[in-house]
């Protein structure tokens, strides 16, 4: 178990030390963190976070929302907010490109992707001048296009400057520049070992059969282990008869795969949903396209 401000990061040594390595070597300047949800990657980022301003590190930080996805350059504006008073001593036409796309100021000019993304780097590079600077973008599936394409920008210029880019996105939805260019650290679920150890350091840790029922369905999964113990800990009944109800964020992390799955997977799984407790061929019938349900009918009555 590795110490992380007021928590405990059970199993992932490996992941801190690179992550460790990453705020330490200035020429490591950029990473991306992948993994499933649940596994723990904004953890990890806020243990680097914490690692980094003990050393002395400035943190400029920013994470994707799925409701701002589509405002442009929300998530740049989370980013640089903290610096934006150094904006005054960019050039004249990247302060006015920067600061126009954010409603700051008002620009004669229609807005010009390359004058905003060299204005974000002039300005990250004004502000490390007093010091290292780590920027990380958590959830970056989630950032709006101008954001990415700003960041990409700036990853690929920062050669000779103190600044390290640290970003974190879920598995398979990586955005395409950081998934062609970066170097990556994969965080995988938990090792059956570490999973126990989790499992031991809850509040209420799970024994017997809900223990062993816990560490089956979490599969590794960090978050999944701690909310399942949390809800055997409320209902031990429902632990011990292998029905261990699932809470509110371990729905969230299910339901995150819904969009990207088939339409007619998505149509079984609200049927299986609304039926509750029907049989596997019942959903299975009433999930049949109507032009089959007919032809099936009609085989019968012939």
């Amino acid at each position: 178990m590795t110490p992380a401000g007021d928590e405990w990061i059970v199993g992932r040594e490996h992941e801190l030390e690179l992550l460790a390595r990453l705020v330490d070597d200035p020429s490591a300047q950029v990473l991306l963190v992948t993994g499933g949800p649940g596994l723990g990657k904004s953890v990890l980022l806020d243990a680097t976070a914490r690692q980094a301003r003990r050393a002395g590190t400035r943190v400029l930080r920013c994470r994707g929302c799925e409701g701002e996805s589509e405002l442009p350059f929300a998530g740049l504006h989370q980013l640089l907010r903290p610096v934006l008073d150094l904006a005054d001593g960019l050039p004249a036409r990247q302060r006015a490109a920067l600061l126009g796309v954010f409603g700051i100021e008002e620009s004669a000019e229609p807005a010009d992707p390359l004058l905003t993304a060299l204005g974000a780097l002039t300005l990250l590079s004004d502000a490390a001048n007093g010091g290292p600077l780590l920027l990380v973008a958590d959830d970056a599936h989630w950032l709006d296009v101008g954001t990415l394409d700003v960041l990409a920008f700036v990853a690929r210029r920062l050669e000779g400057e103190p600044l390290t880019l640290l970003v974190a996105a879920r598995e398979g939805c990586v955005p395409a520049p950081f998934a062609r260019e970066a170097r990556t650290l994969a965080v995988e679920p938990l090792e059956p070992a570490a999973a126990g150890r989790l499992l031991d350091v809850q509040p209420r840790p799970p024994v017997g059969r809900a223990r062993s029922r816990i560490l089956e369905q979490a599969a590794g999964v960090p978050l999944a282990l701690v909310e399942l113990a949390r809800a055997a800990g409320r209902d031990p009944a429902a632990a011990q008869d292998w029905t261990l109800p699932l809470t509110g964020r371990l729905e969230e992390i299910f339901a995150a795969d819904l969009p990207g799955l088939p339409g007619a997977t998505r149509q079984l799984l609200l049927l299986a949903a609304a039926a509750e407790t029907a049989e596997l061929p019942v959903i299975l019938s009433a999930a049949e396209p109507p032009s089959r349900s007919r032809c099936s009918a009609s085989a019968h009555c012939s």
